[in-house]
């Protein structure tokens, strides 16, 4: 068995983690957990660099239909003030500057009339059935299981992660959160084709709704069956974080960039990760 070297770092190590999540504890951090839930990353980003746009997201829906019927009423305003023709005339350039005035404000209502109607939907949860569990490899240092807590406590914290595993070849580090009620699912926690692409390419994959891919098998022996969304990321060559959700796309690009600086951080602080 070869050896681990992960240690607990401080945090002002953790320089882009603190930033993306400042509610979670860092690594060589004592906290005192809140038993309130922290605010999601991405709502913290989205408030933090552009709080008008978070605050008023209908008001902008609105905005482009409000300019575009402002526009025609100026020109219709306009001919009948300066007791012009209602006729369209070529030779004028009144009649020119209008015809472009009309088109862009028709532009206007149809931009405001299509962000009107499609507005998205806000992600549902599910309640999933599953047991909670917290395993964790016997064999591990103290300073690799430290590590390795700290990550699912921030991910679950920080994210809409409901379960996490950490694979390393044949052996589950951790299952930590909602899992399959069946006894000891970390045995049945093994990589497959989705896992093994994703170590093969370096890089990691999210499955936004997991019930569309026929591979969900490799998954959902070990998770919850209505698991509804997987994000794999890769943990150096040989390892392999899955983060799981209760909700369908329940991951965005902030959580995918987070979960990608962290495996990156597991990753740099070892030396070794292999069993």
């Amino acid at each position: 068995m070869a050896s681990f070297s992960l240690g607990a770092t401080p945090s002002h190590n953790h320089p882009g983690l603190a930033s993306l999540c400042p509610g979670c504890p860092l690594p060589g951090r004592f906290v005192v957990i809140s038993p309130r839930r922290p605010k999601r990353p991405s709502s913290q980003l989205l408030r933090a660099f552009d709080p008008a746009t978070s605050n008023n997201v209908e008001n902008l829906r609105v905005l482009p239909l409000a300019a575009g019927l402002s526009g025609l009423s100026f020109v219709l305003l306009n001919r009948f003030v300066s007791g012009v023709a209602p006729v369209a005339d070529a030779s004028s350039a009144q009649s020119r500057a209008d015809v472009l005035v009309i088109a862009m404000a028709a532009a206007l209502l149809l931009t405001g009339l299509t962000w009107i109607s499609l507005k998205p939907r806000d992600p549902v949860k599910v309640k999933l059935n599953a047991d909670q569990t917290f395993h964790m490899a016997t064999s591990l240092p103290s300073a690799l299981s430290s590590e390795l807590e700290w990550s699912w406590d921030a991910l679950r914290k920080c994210t809409r992660c409901s379960s996490l595993a950490v694979l390393s070849r044949d052996q589950c580090l951790v299952l930590a959160g909602a899992v399959l009620p069946v006894t000891e699912p970390w045995r049945y926690a093994k990589m497959g084709s989705i896992g093994t692409r994703a170590l093969s390419e370096g890089r990691g994959n999210y499955l936004a709704n997991l019930a569309l891919y026929p591979g969900r098998k490799e998954f959902t022996s070990y998770l919850p069956e209505n698991t509804q969304a997987v994000v794999v990321q890769p943990v150096g060559d040989t390892s392999l974080l899955i983060a799981a959700s209760d909700t369908q796309r329940g991951f965005n690009k902030v959580d995918q960039a987070w979960m990608a600086l962290a495996t990156s951080s597991l990753s740099s602080k070892s030396s070794c990760l292999l069993i």
